[in-house]
């Protein structure tokens, strides 16, 4: 007590007892091992000292690749500048030959100079020596007329000379073959004989072909008929002032003793050619009268119409062609008119080049079927002619007629026609110019069987397109003839987009009768006509592929859209886009010696007269006439391309056909029949 009151506790409190190991295990837990530190950064550094050597090491690798680099570039830098050194010591020299060169090029400079000066005079001069040649041949150009038998009628005759002169201006002469007087005495010829009525224009007659007629010609050489009518004589050759050369033979054949005085002999014929052969430098005569046709004059050409060349005509008078090598033949008596496909006068590949011939016969003056018998031409003199263009050939040439058959005729024996083959392995049948009159009588010049004209076939079921079939729409009917029709186009391509048909059932050209043919002519002749009046030129084609009645498409063109080269290249661009061959033929070709009956084809015709074909052999496109003439460059409606995408209403049909009927009828020509 006495240490509590001393400041002393007087109670101690005692601690437990702290148990050291224990306390240093648990002060060992909290912190790491110092070991074990060491041993990381061992680690840490160790690590980190691979890496850094690694990189040291691609630092290295790349600075030396850097180096190798840099001693490459430097080579290369000394080698161009070696190259570049080299180019420029070559350019250096380049340029002194350039300098050396120099006075050369400007020489060679003034040498073109020269040269095209030379070249654009020399142009000139060609071009004034063409029109210094064309005022030559103007200067001996005859414009001259021929005519058939007149039998009489000479105020016919003269007034229509008379009439053309108006129009075409005045003519050099007129020459006429056949039989210039008729049968009986007329009162017409005293006028013009006692010179109350005189001829316009020098005209020359060829003699008598019959007794009734042989009092006329008094002098057997030649005299004065009337003023301005001259006969020549029986036999000869006139020569005008210019040098135009007419052989002439009058008469008929005759292979009787005595020869009649209206007829030649094979002993006038061979004088005549002996006469004119005989000179060293006889080259032709520049035209040959007589009034008989040459025999076989048809073959190799043209159809005829109704006359039969192996029958009819001379045989003397083709062996006469044959050897004068006329450049015009003209022929009458037979009162039709014919004018062949001009024909060549020598052997292709065997035979310098001649000139060709061109025969024409016409008929009577004045006759009712209105065939032609005057015929106009100009002609240059053969003697002032360059040879060059003598002896240039016309694109429709043929075969001479007589090539084979003109060593018979001495002492009388007919001549042989010649060997003939297939016209169509050769060469194209060509008809006559479109508008002509004529009357064929279908394969090989054969005369016609009947007068009657051949019936078309029937049609196996009813067809849209026969007249007579009550299926026919005739509301579009705008023109009937006697074989033929016009009737407008159902969706037609324009409002006056009209076709040609035959009133009979034929399937195509090809099947056509003779009397159908010539009535399409006249058909396609006129549409031209009336077109061209209205500013238009028309395009013609056939489509001979699934139709069972011929359609002639008739399309007209403004004259604006475009011109015929571009219709033409239209056709054949898409032609050849659809790979379809579609060919060039002759003008004046005849389509029956390229596509036989039944054989399927398009065809197309040009205002100009050009003809595309194409046979038909798989798949046609229907529309493609359509399509080419509705493109852009044509008609420009393209949407019109199928018929069936532009039918208008039958009202309207009829409001268009009506039209057209009225704007037509001043060109009918059915209406003169």
């Amino acid at each position: 007590m006495a240490a509590a009151a001393e400041g002393v506790p007087a109670t101690r409190r005692e601690e437990p007892a702290r148990d050291d190991a224990a306390v240093e295990t648990a002060e060992e837990a909290k912190e790491p091992a110092e070991a074990d530190i060491n041993e990381l950064c061992r680690d840490m550094f160790s690590k980190m000292a691979t890496y850094l050597t690694g990189e040291l090491t691609a630092t290295s690798e790349d600075y030396k690749l850097l180096e190798n680099m840099n001693k490459l570039t430097s080579l290369k830098y000394l080698e161009m500048k070696d190259i570049a050194i080299n180019i420029s010591r070559n350019l250096k020299d380049l340029n002194q030959k350039y300098a050396g060169l120099q006075p050369y090029l400007e020489q060679i400079n003034v040498i073109e100079e020269q040269v095209a000066a030379l070249e654009q005079a020399a142009y000139k001069l060609d071009a004034y020596s063409k029109k210094l040649g064309n005022y030559f041949y103007l200067c001996f150009d005859h414009l001259s007329l021929a005519c058939g038998d007149v039998e009489g009628k000479f105020d016919v005759l003269f007034n229509r000379v008379r009439t053309i002169q108006k129009k075409s201006g005045n003519f050099d002469l007129l020459l006429c073959v056949g039989n210039f007087f008729g049968s009986t005495q007329d009162a017409e010829w005293e006028d013009y004989k006692t010179g109350n009525k005189k001829a316009p224009i020098q005209t020359y007659v060829l003699g008598a072909n019959n007794q009734e007629t042989v009092q006329y010609f008094q002098d057997a050489d030649g005299c004065e008929l009337a003023e301005n009518i001259t006969y020549l004589g029986r036999k000869g050759v006139f020569t005008g002032s210019s040098g135009l050369q007419i052989a002439y033979l009058s008469g008929t054949e005759s292979l009787d003793e005595p020869v009649p005085s209206y007829s030649f002999s094979p002993t006038d014929v061979s004088s005549l050619r002996t006469m004119l052969c005989s000179a060293s430098q006889f080259k032709g005569v520049d035209i040959l009268l007589t009034s008989p046709w040459p025999k076989y004059v048809g073959s190799f050409g043209n159809s005829s119409g109704g006359v039969d060349t192996k029958k009819c005509g001379s045989a003397l008078v083709s062996r006469l062609a044959a050897s004068l090598k006329p450049r015009y033949h003209f022929a009458a008596l037979e009162k039709s008119y014919y004018e062949r496909l001009p024909y060549r006068n020598h052997v292709v590949l065997q035979e310098s080049a001649q000139h060709a011939t061109r025969f024409i016969a016409l008929a009577n003056v004045g006759n009712l079927e209105k065939k032609k018998y005057l015929y106009a031409f100009s002609i240059v003199p053969m003697k002032l002619m360059a040879v060059a263009e003598l002896v240039k050939q016309p694109p429709d040439v043929t075969e001479n007629p007589y090539r084979e058959s003109g060593k018979e005729a001495a002492g009388g024996k007919q001549i042989p026609a010649p060997q003939e083959e297939s016209a169509c392995q050769f060469f194209f049948d060509l008809n006559e110019k479109q508008g002509r009159k004529r009357s064929s009588t279908g394969k090989d010049n054969k005369p016609p069987q009947a007068k009657q004209p051949r019936r078309p076939p029937q049609p196996p079921g009813p067809c849209w397109f026969c007249l007579a079939s009550p299926e026919v729409e005739k509301h579009l009917v705008v023109n009937i003839g006697t074989h033929c029709y016009l009737a407008l186009a159902k969706g037609g391509l324009c409002d006056d987009h009209v076709l040609i048909l035959p009133i009979g059932h034929y399937q195509s050209v090809v099947e056509l009768s003779a009397e159908v043919v010539e009535e399409v002519e006249k058909y396609k002749a006129t549409l031209k006509r009336f077109f061209k009046s209205r500013g238009k030129r028309c395009v013609l084609f056939e489509r001979n592929y699934r139709s069972h009645h011929l359609q002639l498409q008739v399309i007209p063109v403004p004259l604006s859209c475009c011109v015929t080269d571009d219709i033409k290249d239209s056709f054949i661009t898409q032609a050849q886009e659809q790979q379809i061959e579609l060919l060039e033929i002759p003008e004046h070709s005849d389509i029956k010696q390229i596509a036989q009956p039944g054989a399927a084809y398009f065809y197309v015709e040009l205002d100009t007269g050009e003809k595309l074909f194409h046979r038909i052999k798989k798949n046609f496109p229907l529309q493609f006439g359509r399509e080419v003439l509705a493109s852009e460059a044509i008609l420009n409606v393209p949407d019109k391309a199928d018929w069936r995408q532009c039918q208008i209403s039958k009202e309207e049909e009829e409001t268009l056909a009506r039209r057209f009927r009225k704007d037509f009828e001043p060109f009918d020509f059915t209406l003169d029949d």
